[in-house]
């Protein structure tokens, strides 16, 4: 049985993980983040989730798959679909390199080094990886998943999907 560390909530039977949630941790999650000074249930490695296989009906993570290295995004994605049940659904909010591009563009420098470094305020925000629509939806499609949102919106882009 796993337990809140904060609140002693048993976590067995919610089935909506939240990865990488930093400060924002609904109740109707189980949120998991690497920082100790954040209020998530579990504090962990997002590349490695404690989770057995299909635990879960919906996975959510915002801003977060960025902050995993360009060699372990498809690593690390299949981890992650990995404790996701067969017909579960997920939704990722990532920064959109697109913007960036555009940013500098018209010497917007700073959004541009937000999207593409990240902010650096503290020791893991640092962007790794980038996305554009399109090479999100190849990689999701490559892993065999149903893409039903691709998104771009203000700074970011939206993917919602399904495991097939």
């Amino acid at each position: 049985m796993t337990k809140s560390r904060y609140d002693g909530r048993e976590l067995d039977s919610i089935l909506k993980l939240n990865i990488g949630c930093g400060n924002d941790c609904p109740g109707y999650f189980v949120n998991i983040d690497i920082r100790e000074d954040t209020p998530a249930d579990i504090i962990g490695d997002v590349r490695k989730l404690p989770f057995d296989d299909g635990r879960f009906q919906h996975i959510e993570s915002h801003d977060v798959l960025e902050h995993i290295s360009h060699r372990e995004t498809y690593q690390t994605l299949k981890e992650w679909f990995r404790v996701l049940k067969k017909g579960g659904t997920f939704r990722f909010i990532v920064p959109n390199l697109l913007v960036a591009f555009e940013s500098i563009k018209i010497n917007d420098y700073g959004t541009a080094i937000n999207i593409i470094y990240g902010a650096q305020d503290y020791p893991e925000n640092k962007h790794l990886m980038g996305f554009t629509p399109y090479n999100i939806r190849v990689i999701l499609e490559t892993m065999g998943l149903k893409i039903v949102v691709i998104q771009p919106q203000n700074l970011h882009i939206i993917v919602e999907g399904r495991k097939e």
